[in-house]
């Protein structure tokens, strides 16, 4: 019995080794195919520049499968369609895939696909055509799009202007439905011609002159001004170009490592540019603050932080839940003015900068310590702010200590009545405070309206608290021992006869990130071509605005001049201040101003969507995706003759250079559409691209320069010199041939 099991056993353990005996393996070898060659005919090709240009292709790849015939010949401007044909073959997925390249974006009108001439069975059933701006994303245009194999077996796709660097084919690898019965799969020629639109192309020139190695190795916001004439139109040529940067990181730079050497960080610097284009790297120079060695900012934020006058007029700290309720937070540092303890006839005036007629005062009182608030004030009016008539003596409550503060009862009224008062000054004379150990008093903020509006003014007082030194700080500071983080970062701006101004944000760091607070305005002397820096004058502004409906709007960060100095055809007398209005997203909005009114923020006018409005709230957002930093352009000739063009980076930080068209520079504007992804810096450590803005006189008509900027979301900005400095683009209108 035991022997009859062991023999089963030993049957069993044959048949299972019989079973897992390994088959043998077949070896398929791949297919080649002989694709005969012809020599391409000699021809004269230029850049595709006029509409239905044939396009060049640089490239032709596939990384699936096996190309049988030459891609130089068959990619060749001047070969034909019968000649040189490409055969595929050897798959390794379930499709065919290749991709073709240009040299840059085009706009393209269509592409001729020509099959497989030589057999009708190696041709190309059906296929699909995406195209992409920057061959990462891509978008399908044709989907199983079926091709001709008989006649001249050309098939015409029309792309009606789309643009693209790059286009991806793909066809299934089935025999007979991929083709028509063969191992192989050919096509005979490919075809692309230029349509109407803008060709982009990289500014190399421009890029390469902004990436330094010694001195000034890169920076953060870049804005050109033409310092010679200050008109700032298309193809207005200077010998002094103005550029303005905020951080900005100083130090050497490895050439060959790119890695950056003892770096050094300032909030803002300048360049001057002389306008020679054949070496633009050697014809720039850049400048910055430095004494003894120490180098520091050319601007500097003290005119705007601490317990400045400006404060009583600014909005920062004010927040408004209806147009009338308006509170004050008074933990916002830099947001309120005190006087110095020996200061014993402490007053303010305020300058409306022109005769207004008044209607009403509002006054928030100091809050931070309220032994500092004032309790009677006198207050009293001018017109030349020489003969001042007295309005009369008030009572001023004491503010609860709250994150919302109400105004201050005036004589038990929640505000003084103007009405009636024509005046350019307004004095107020401080006469008691609240306590009686001390002179020193405050006040938060006052706000003077006429009948529409809440008036601007400048402020001066009898004296200003210094909070700095060793009893508050610890130590000796220039700047206020709480606000030492505050900079300014520059926007844009505009030449007037001999000056330049430009709206720098105030910037400081708040809870975990960094915030905006005001929005001022410079003003400097431009002398032979060059910034007088001794003349910066700071001048406060009301352009940072907490808005009723919970948005926040600043201006500055885009301007057109359409005054006389333009050189265009429909000037209009105004220059044009550009903003953003968050809430949530990110809009465009627009202030305009008359030349000789531009310091007088009373006279500027703000867009509703329909009209003009002397109320900064009114402001209305006129299309959304917008950035930080953008341009609005008049557009004198070429294709777009007679609109407005604004180029924005979309979203702010997307990469996407996008562009809008108006009949004015406030609308409406058409749909953004994006002509450039800065997908080249995606191998560069948490880079990302933003700020996006088109530099008019350093362009040409039809061939506008764009730049963007480069940051990253690792600190690698501070070694890595590959960061942190402006790319540059070429926006090229496409031609039109003269029949």
């Amino acid at each position: 019995m035991n022997k009859l099991k062991n023999m089963m056993l030993i049957v069993i353990i044959l048949l299972t080794l019989s079973a897992c005996k390994e088959e043998p393996v077949v070896i398929v070898e791949p297919l080649t195919f002989n694709v005969q060659q012809t020599e391409n005919p000699v021809c004269e090709y230029n850049h595709a520049e006029y509409t239905t240009d044939e396009i060049e292709i640089i490239s032709l790849s596939s990384d699936n499968s096996s190309i049988f015939g030459n891609v130089d010949a068959f990619i060749n401007s001047c070969k034909t369609s019968n000649i040189n044909p490409l055969v595929f073959a050897n798959a390794e997925l379930k499709s065919y895939v290749f991709e073709i390249s240009f040299d840059a974006i085009y706009p393209i009108d269509n592409l001729v696909i020509t099959n497989f001439i030589d057999d009708a069975e190696i041709a190309i059933k059906e296929l699909d055509v995406l195209i992409s701006l920057d061959g990462i994303s891509y978008t399908k245009i044709e989907d199983d799009l079926k091709l001709l194999n008989t006649g001249d077996k050309q098939t015409l796709i029309q792309l009606n202007n789309q643009s693209a660097k790059f286009i991806k084919f793909t066809f299934k690898n089935e025999v007979n439905v991929g083709n028509y019965g063969s191992d192989f799969f050919g096509l005979s020629d490919i075809s692309v011609y230029l349509g109407k639109g803008m060709i982009v192309r990289e500014a190399t020139e421009w890029t390469d002159a902004f990436e330094r190695y010694d001195g000034w190795t890169g920076a953060d916001g870049i804005f050109s001004f033409n310092l010679e004439t200050g008109n700032d139109s298309i193809g207005a040529k200077s010998d002094s170009t103005l550029f303005l940067f905020s951080d900005t990181i100083l130090g050497v730079v490895n050439p060959e490592t790119s890695l950056r050497l003892y770096p050094e960080f300032l909030n803002n610097t300048i360049g001057y540019f002389n306008g020679d284009e054949t070496d633009i790297f050697n014809n720039m120079e850049f400048f910055w603050n430095e004494d003894e060695e120490v180098v520091s900012n050319v601007f500097v934020p003290d005119s705007y932080i601490g317990y400045n006058p400006s404060n009583i007029m600014n909005h920062i700290g004010l927040s408004s839940a209806t147009p009338t309720d308006i509170f004050y937070d008074y933990r916002i540092e830099g947001s309120s003015w005190l006087s110095e303890s020996s200061d014993n006839n402490p007053y303010i005036i305020i300058d409306l900068l022109d005769i207004e007629l008044l209607t009403k005062m509002k006054l928030f009182n100091f809050v931070e310590n309220t032994d500092y608030s004032a309790t009677v004030i006198e207050v009293s009016y001018s017109i030349d702010n020489v003969t001042f008539n007295t309005l009369g003596t008030y009572d001023i409550s004491v503010p609860d200590i709250s994150t919302n503060v109400s105004s201050s009862m005036i004589d038990e009224t929640n505000s003084l009545d103007l009405t009636g008062i024509s005046a350019r000054y307004i004095k107020i004379n401080i006469l008691d405070n609240n306590t009686t150990s001390t002179n020193q008093v405050g006040l938060s903020k006052v706000i003077i309206y006429n009948e529409t509006k809440v008036l601007f003014g400048t402020v001066t007082a009898s004296s200003v608290y210094d909070a700095k030194g060793e009893e508050i700080c610890g130590t000796v500071d220039t700047l206020q021992c709480y606000e030492q983080d505050s900079r300014l970062w520059l926007q844009d701006g505009v030449v007037i006869n001999d000056y330049f101004y430009t709206f720098p944000l105030l910037v400081k760091d708040y809870e975990t990130f960094f915030k905006v607070f005001k929005v001022g305005l410079i003003k400097i002397h431009i002398v032979e071509g060059k910034l007088d820096l001794e003349s910066i004058e700071y001048i406060d502004s009301p352009l940072y605005n907490e808005m009723s409906d919970g948005s926040v709007t600043n201006f500055g960060v885009g301007v057109n001049n359409q005054d006389t100095s333009g050189g265009l055809i429909n000037q209009d007398g105004y220059i044009y201040i550009y903003g953003i209005k968050d809430n949530p997203g990110r809009m465009l909005t627009v202030a305009r101003v008359e030349e000789e009114n531009f310091e007088n923020f009373n006279k500027w006018m703000y867009y509703d969507g329909t009209s003009w409005s002397n109320d900064i709230n009114d402001s209305a957002g006129l299309i959304d995706g917008v950035s930080p930093e953008l341009s609005v352009t008049y557009l004198n000739e070429g294709m777009y003759a007679g609109k407005y063009m604004l180029v924005v980076m979309e979203n702010t930080t997307s990469g996407l250079v996008s562009v809008s068209y108006s009949d004015t520079p406030y609308g409406p504007w058409t749909e953004l559409v994006t002509l450039y992804i800065a997908s080249e810096i995606r191998n560069l450590p948490g880079a990302f691209a933003y700020n996006a803005k088109l530099h008019p006189h350093l362009s040409e008509v039809g061939k506008y320069l764009v730049s963007y900027n480069v940051n990253s979301t690792s600190f690698s900005i501070m070694t890595n010199a590959k960061l942190y400095f402006p790319r540059f683009i070429w926006l090229i209108e496409t031609k039109e041939r003269d029949e």
